[in-house]
């Protein structure tokens, strides 16, 4: 390609504009074979495929022409641009005007989207308040009891139904004389005591045994799922076939199913488990505050397409979780991802730039470090297996939060519920 005429302009700090200008004859080629290329492909009544006149072609095609020369030449022409300039895009140029006029200069306007400089201000000496989290035996037992339950099973029991006990059950309802359709299945467990679809039916199980049969007559609730049926009375005719009662095994149980010693080793791998996520919530809260304050200290532009794809991503991921959820994707607001998306791609620009400036980097020892780390989590023992899983970008940014929290001046302050409350009511 000839030498280029074109000017640079920078409209914002993350906003460039290039204008170019080209002498007809260098263009002219590459335009005829544009129109070369939709001849061969073009047949009109009274002309095969290929057999088209120019004139007609041109006539009628001029549009579709430019488009295919557009395609073709603008990427050629703002790749040498690009690296002219030393410029680097990071979304897809966009053209925003152009002109093709036989025998005259073609002229061409894009925009580039860039990162902009940053220029840092104030990130040393931040104020931050470190939230200490410390576990009770309260919090240790409430936690070990919730494990406790979720390994609860399901045992068969002798004897009748009581309060907690979960009973295998076949039922027909019918009004009228004649069976009616409740929209559910017919063979179901139902927990005695718990939630069920039918408020009440529970409790007319309790003092059956397997195999006893019972009739009574149930008024529907006026919010179930059939609307015909809401407020209306039917005859249930129910057969017990099971019974089960919940068992919950105790802390030694579990810590024999875990392969521990006894309770007081789990206990204790327990509380230290808990504690690492206290520590690693403390983490995060300094972590958000320090996101708070340089943002807060830097007022940086942002691509807004960039933000824009980012955001786009994001609502994606949202809303397909919404509906897996049974939600409404409609309810969620566009701007406030966008909102977050500007907030994530500043603060990350922000953080590169402390690197640079203070020489913080990733070292060989900070990877191998995060290798075991994933090894002795996941009980892998070759080293090959976890390398690609190790995110070089989240190392470096904890070792920037590292650095601005050593140079902060850092308040500790215990957390209490009574805190917690407080928060909740002012938020």
């Amino acid at each position: 390609m000839q030498e280029i005429n074109y000017k640079v302009d920078r409209k914002s700090d993350s906003l460039i504009e290039i204008k170019s200008s080209h002498p007809w004859e260098s263009v002219k080629s590459e335009i005829d074979k544009s129109y070369l290329k939709i001849k061969s492909m073009v047949a009109l009544p009274g002309f095969r495929k290929g057999k088209v006149p120019m004139d007609t072609i041109k006539s009628r095609y001029s549009a579709e022409a430019e488009s295919d020369f557009m395609e073709s030449f603008a990427p050629k022409l703002l790749k040498d641009i690009l690296e002219k300039e030393d410029i680097t895009p990071v979304t897809t140029p966009g053209i925003t005007d152009f002109s093709i006029e036989e025998g005259k200069p073609f002229e061409l306007t894009l925009q580039v989207e860039v990162l902009p400089e940053v220029q840092l201000k104030k990130y040393k000496k931040l104020k931050l308040t470190k939230t200490i989290y410390e576990i009770s035996d309260e919090d240790l037992e409430k936690t070990l009891n919730g494990l406790c339950e979720r390994n609860a099973s399901l045992k068969p029991k002798e004897g009748v139904a009581e309060e907690g006990d979960f009973a295998v059950v076949e039922f027909k309802a019918f009004r009228d004389g004649r069976e009616v359709d409740l929209g559910m299945p017919l063979l179901r467990l139902v927990e005695i005591g718990g939630f069920d679809p039918l408020p009440g039916f529970d409790a007319e199980l309790i003092g059956m045994k397997p195999g006893d049969k019972k009739e009574f007559d149930y008024e529907f609730q006026e919010d179930f799922s059939r609307e015909e049926l809401r407020g209306k009375i039917a005859l249930f005719k129910v057969l017990l076939k099971d019974l089960k009662s919940r068992k919950i095994p105790d802390v030694e149980e579990i810590a024999a199913s875990m392969g521990l010693k006894d309770a007081k080793e789990l206990r204790k791998n327990m509380k230290e488990n808990l504690q690492r996520q206290a520590d690693q919530r403390s983490r995060s809260g300094l972590e958000t505050q320090i996101i708070e304050e340089i943002l807060a200290n830097h007022d940086l532009e942002v691509p807004e397409g960039l933000a824009k794809e980012d955001a786009a991503r994001r609502m994606k991921d949202a809303a397909t979780y919404v509906e897996k959820q049974g939600g409404d994707p409609s309810v969620l607001d566009e701007k406030l991802f966008l909102d977050k998306a500007k907030d994530d791609i500043k603060a990350g620009l922000l953080l590169k730039e402390i690197a640079e400036v203070e020489e913080i980097e990733v070292t060989d020892d900070d990877v191998k470090a995060e290798e075991d780390q994933i090894m002795e989590a996941y009980g892998i023992k070759e080293r090959e297996q976890v390398s690609p899983y190790v995110d070089k970008s989240a190392l470096l940014a904890a070792k920037v939060f590292d650095f601005i929290i050593e140079k902060a001046k850092v308040k500790e302050e215990k957390f209490s519920e009574d805190k917690k409350t407080a928060e909740n009511i002012d938020g």
